[in-house]
């Protein structure tokens, strides 16, 4: 088994080789911005780190456990003095190979990343993917000097289940003619559809409201009405430096399960048990020099089978 990375715009590129068959090539893999520095320091920037590793980087890779269906790796980089270090389990079948990445931290900001990857497997469907985390450590969102925000977070909430982060990392490599595009997907699984395949059609319509925040120390927890904390694993910053609260679209809508993707690059799942309606999305900006577009859009079908 053969797994390379490759360091490009601050993410890192996974091709994996396995039994003689390349399951991600350079066109399709996944795109991860999380490090964890373990020698003391817990402030890093991810800028600097691209600036230290140029656009590529050898990782020493340790094979902590091997088996038929699944793989535990303990990936390493030293790079001028900091280590960093990822333990990611894969996971494979005839269909999709699932990383699971955790990084090692006493730090109660480090985070926890699943992500189920696209791929291309001989003439199979193409599969969509999931990932979650925790809050952005602060010190990642200093001395940034990019004209459109580097850093941000993307959050997404209904008034039913409250406020969950889905995502976070470089906004850089995802922005196309200064827009950040926010395409929502959805899927919906019911007794007569076993194999989880078919998307629940629903044409209504729904208010979509966003935000986008800029860098600031002051965090606040979010409250419900009845004072109770709706998002238990992060924070939001308040102040939004742009808004819109009335995006009307019409189209099919999910009944279980919604999908968030960043400009096509990353697809993730936040687990919604209805939407009535009332869909947040919300984008933490580190830079205020510039206002961010947003393209709303809805999928018509998704060939996935979660196992989550």
């Amino acid at each position: 088994m053969n797994l390379t990375f490759s360091k490009i715009y601050g993410g890192d590129l996974i091709s994996l080789n396995y039994n003689g068959t390349e399951y991600l090539d350079q066109t399709n893999s996944a795109s991860i911005n999380i490090f964890e520095c373990s020698n003391g320091i817990t402030r890093v920037v991810p800028m600097d780190y691209i600036n230290y590793t140029s656009n590529q980087i050898n990782s020493e890779i340790k094979v902590l456990e091997l088996g038929p269906l699944f793989g535990k790796l303990e990936i390493k980089n030293n790079i001028s003095g900091f280590e960093f270090i990822r333990t990611i389990i894969i996971y494979w079948n005839d269909s999709f190979v699932d990383f699971k990445i955790k990084l090692r931290s006493n730090q109660p900001e480090a985070a926890l990343v699943t992500q189920r990857i696209p791929l291309n497997i001989e003439n199979s469907t193409v599969r969509l993917g999931s990932q979650y985390g925790s809050h952005v450590p602060q010190g990642w969102k200093e001395k940034l000097t990019v004209n459109l925000p580097a850093m941000y977070w993307a959050t997404v909430y209904n008034d039913s289940v409250g406020l969950g982060l889905v995502d976070y990392g470089l906004i850089s490599k995802r922005i196309f003619n200064d827009s950040i595009y926010l395409d929502l997907y959805h899927k919906s699984a019911t007794e007569a559809e076993p194999d989880n395949t078919k998307v629940y059609r629903e044409n209504k319509e729904v208010t979509l409201n966003f935000a986008i925040f800029p860098y600031m120390n002051n965090i606040s927890q979010v409250y419900t009405e009845i004072h109770q904390p709706i998002y238990l694993n992060g924070y939001e910053y308040n102040f939004p430096i742009y808004y819109l609260l009335s995006s009307n679209h019409t189209g099919l809508l999910p009944k279980n399960f919604s999908l968030l993707t960043i400009n096509d690059s990353r697809i993730l799942l936040t687990r919604l048990n209805e939407i009535n309606g009332n869909i947040s999305l919300r984008l933490v900006n580190a830079d205020i020099k510039n206002n961010i577009s947003f393209s709303l859009k809805f999928a018509d079908e998704i060939h996935e089978n979660f196992l989550d």
